[in-house]
């Protein structure tokens, strides 16, 4: 099953000419399939550019581009991961308050990893979908001190900086959940997360008891309305009283406007 999803994700790569992954939760792999994801990649990215000389993007000569998120990482160079295909890890300690005095100093020690170690940089960003802990009431001197600091600079990583939440936030627990945020002009974005195979039986149990979800577009034309359900209990008399969940994340509306 590895090598099929290795080559099925260099497919990507070889067919569009993708020339980088971030992957997440890096720890949870092993290194050494990450080195070979990172061969097959550039195998792949090397066959891309020579069937599209004419595309500007088959001029560079850049190996295939991986980072990845592991868990509390900084700037600190990380060997074995390197050696795996990696240029860098997300810095989940970027400064995020703005102070343009003493960003010097964190900058020089960017600097100074950048020019330690060819093969990887630090790799940063002000907020994402979990962390959103930048000083929004002096946005400018956040995004200045980001934008201009050594290493590569993650302008959107899963949410905007600027979007406002919504009360719809609080309907998630650790499996599933909803919400509705606006985007930087104004207008609603739904997001549902079902994690399927982590509910009822579980990882170690039946795989998710046969969960899925019904979406039913609604004759109005913007309303979606979203079911829960198991054909594994609903199949037998006996339990097909538990076939529907009820509860706020499991059954709900969303509109679209």
């Amino acid at each position: 099953p590895m090598q099929y999803l290795i080559a099925w994700i260099a497919s990507w790569v070889e067919e569009f000419g993708v020339d980088g992954f971030r992957c997440d939760i890096v720890e949870n792999v092993h290194l050494y399939r990450w080195k070979e994801l990172s061969d097959a990649c550039n195998v792949a990215l090397d066959r891309w550019r020579a069937a599209h000389p004419d595309d500007p993007a088959s001029r560079w000569n850049d190996r295939f581009y991986m980072t990845g998120d592991f868990d509390c990482a900084s700037i600190d160079y990380k060997s074995d991961y390197a050696r795996a295909g990696f240029s860098s890890l997300v810095n989940f300690y970027f400064p995020k308050h703005g102070d343009l005095d003493s960003i010097v100093y964190t900058w020089q020690a960017y600097a100074d990893s950048v020019a330690a170690h060819t093969d990887w940089h630090p790799f940063s960003y002000l907020n994402n979908s979990y962390h959103r802990d930048t000083d929004m009431g002096n946005i400018i001197d956040c995004a200045t001190s980001f934008l201009l600091s050594p290493g590569v600079a993650q302008v959107f990583y899963g949410d905007e900086t600027g979007r406002t939440l919504s009360d719809a936030r609080l309907n998630v627990d650790s499996d599933q959940a909803f919400r509705s945020d606006k985007n930087s002009a104004g207008e609603t974005v739904h997001q549902m997360m079902f994690n399927v195979q982590v509910l009822g039986g579980g990882w170690e149990g039946n795989g998710g008891d046969g969960w899925l979800r019904i979406l039913e577009f609604m004759p109005d034309g913007k309303t979606l309305k979203v079911k829960t359900y198991s054909p594994l209990f609903g199949i037998s008399s006996a339990t097909k009283h538990l076939a529907h969940r009820t509860g706020a994340c499991d059954r709900f509306n969303m509109v679209f406007e």
